[in-house]
């Protein structure tokens, strides 16, 4: 694994959200903190990342998700 690869050696991990962002936050047993482990060299691409909820969760108004929901149902930023 990349973070803990001899830091003579040239190692090269490309991160997603997934790996550098959301696992850290989710599994207790994930132990790669990105920040301290990685230093980042470039951007390769830009991936738009998109939030789902079930449509039965309550989201209170005013809340940060809330003011996501009118993007969220424009028909012009929709692609068939």
């Amino acid at each position: 694994m990349a973070a803990s690869a001899d830091p003579g050696q040239l190692t090269l991990f490309v991160g997603t959200v997934g790996n550098v962002t959301l696992l850290p936050n989710i599994l207790s047993s994930y132990n790669i903190d990105p920040l301290r482990d990685f230093r980042p060299v470039t951007q390769l691409t830009v991936t738009p990342d998109v939030l789902i909820v079930h449509a039965g969760i309550a989201i209170p108004h005013g809340s940060w998700a809330g003011a996501l929901m009118p993007a969220a149902t424009s028909d012009e930023d929709v692609e068939n």
